[in-house]
């Protein structure tokens, strides 16, 4: 999942405490106290009025303190901005999701195997494969160059079915 620190805010909402932001204006300590082991992520912050208080004012001092960023944030999470930049939203969605598939981008692995599938030598519908099948779903995927090949869905299909074709 990664790290849940956040760098908007700097630290605890707990008067004296020192620690790092980790969620609801609260550090680790103060959230898994709150929230304890095992229980969903905001319920007991929501059930404990004080921890709810101090956590709302802590976000509205924020705000307050940082309203450029805010207004960011708010922005991209705005349907009418998705909708007035749709397309810089998803080149900058594809482009985090090919360097979180393979390390770094689609055609630079494509262009490194002459754009063709490696089996049948096809040009159109190419795939990237990775050869230790450690890629999508895998908590580190291997994207070291080795680990690539380029196949054609077809082929891409039939090895991950196992099929023999004679």
């Amino acid at each position: 999942m990664g790290n849940r620190y956040n760098r908007k805010h700097l630290g605890c909402s707990i008067e004296g405490c020192d620690g790092k932001h980790y969620g609801r204006s609260l550090c680790r300590k103060h959230w898994r106290r709150a929230t304890g082991e095992g229980k969903r992520r905001y319920q007991v912050v929501k059930n404990n009025k004080e921890l709810k208080r101090k956590a709302l004012e802590a976000n509205k001092r924020w705000k307050q303190e940082n309203p450029e960023v805010y207004k960011k944030s708010k922005q991209k999470s705005d349907k009418k901005y998705y909708e007035k930049n749709k397309e810089a939203v998803l080149a900058y969605r594809a482009a985090h999701r090919e360097l979180e598939r393979f390390g770094r981008s689609r055609e630079e692995i494509l262009k490194l195997f002459d754009n063709r599938c490696q089996i049948c030598h096809k040009e159109e519908d190419l795939v990237i494969h990775h050869i230790d099948n450690k890629g999508r779903a895998v908590k580190n995927p291997n994207n070291d160059l080795e680990n690539f090949t380029v196949l054609c869905r077809a082929c891409h299909m039939i090895h991950h079915l196992h099929v023999t074709l004679l």
